[in-house]
């Protein structure tokens, strides 16, 4: 999965040229609307933060329109791993560029203070997956045949949460994000952290007997993810919430809050961002658009239920 999406010459975000949006294989809430941008300028705003940190930036589009609408941010400090997409961050975020700072990885981040945005990043990390068949097998794959091979696991305490489900049932589990999180929280010395992703809960689990591992190409969700080849689609797992939850707090984090994409936008008031864009530009075409969109984010059927929102302090 790591070799499929950040391999230098063949992954995917590597060389893929049109990744977001309708020409590409799939959208991000930053990416379906500038409104979404705009509330979180307005978070950063109220609670007075000046510094602010982005992880998986893709081409920016987050970075303008939080930029755009809150002048008095200080630094916009920019972590993102493939070189193909910090070339297209450099170029949107031209006109900032004396407050924006990029980086490959957080190990260049001495500390970080401040207000952290994390938005379908934690999707974006390999996982490894397992099946619970008497014993708990781990997935391997041949990458020739492109087939999957099972092998007995070794005992890990974590199969603990997974007894609750079926036998034949498949499940992932996020190694390198929460190896990742725990260098993170070394760094991490005070501020918020929000992360908003499509998720699920423990319980849901129940829901995915071949687990969540799938593949995206053109807006279509691919199943059978070796039907191609490395570097051709996106690969992507649903991240189990209820485990992030225990990931964060035995970091030293809390809880602030919990819900859905829709009600944290709406009590965070896009509503009246959305309602004092269309009285300044009144064009009907502009009123249509901002409306398709306003609704992308917070219909549930849309983003506004599959994409939940969890806020961290420390």
């Amino acid at each position: 999965m790591e070799h499929c999406l950040y391999d230098e010459e063949t992954g995917y975000y590597a060389k893929k040229q049109r990744i977001f949006g309708k020409r590409g294989d799939f959208y991000t809430p930053q990416t379906a609307s500038s409104l979404f941008g705009k509330v979180l300028a307005e978070i950063i705003r109220k609670q007075q933060f000046k510094q602010v940190y982005e992880f998986g930036a893709g081409y920016g589009h987050l970075a303008f329109d939080v930029l755009c609408s809150n002048h008095e941010i200080d630094r916009y400090i920019i972590f993102e791993i493939s070189e193909n997409m910090r070339k297209r961050i450099e170029k949107k975020l031209m006109n900032f560029k004396k407050k924006v700072k990029l980086y490959r990885s957080i190990e260049q981040a001495f500390e970080i203070k401040g207000f952290v945005i994390m938005v379908e990043f934690v999707d974006a990390f390999p996982v490894k997956r397992f099946l619970k068949k008497g014993k708990i097998y781990e997935v391997w794959v041949n990458i020739n045949e492109r087939r999957e091979i099972l092998k007995e696991s070794e005992d890990h305490a974590f199969f603990e949460y997974y007894k609750f489900l079926p036998e034949g049932y498949y499940f992932e589990y996020p190694f390198s994000f929460i190896k990742w999180f725990e260098d993170f929280s070394k760094k991490f010395k005070a501020g918020k952290v929000i992360i908003i992703d499509y998720g699920l809960e423990k319980q849901n689990l129940i829901s995915y007997p071949e687990g969540t591992i799938r593949g995206f190409k053109e807006h279509k969700v691919i199943k059978n993810i070796y039907e191609f080849y490395p570097g051709e689609i996106d690969i992507t797992y649903t991240p189990d919430f209820s485990l992030l939850k225990r990931v964060f707090q035995k970091n030293g984090f809390n809880i602030r809050r919990f819900s859905s994409l829709s009600k944290f936008l709406i009590e965070e008031g896009i509503l009246d961002i959305f309602e004092r864009e269309v009285s300044i530009d009144t064009t009907s075409s502009f009123k249509i658009k901002k409306q398709s969109e306003l609704k992308t984010l917070i219909t549930p059927g849309m983003m506004g239920e599959k994409y939940l929102v969890m806020e961290l302090e420390k």
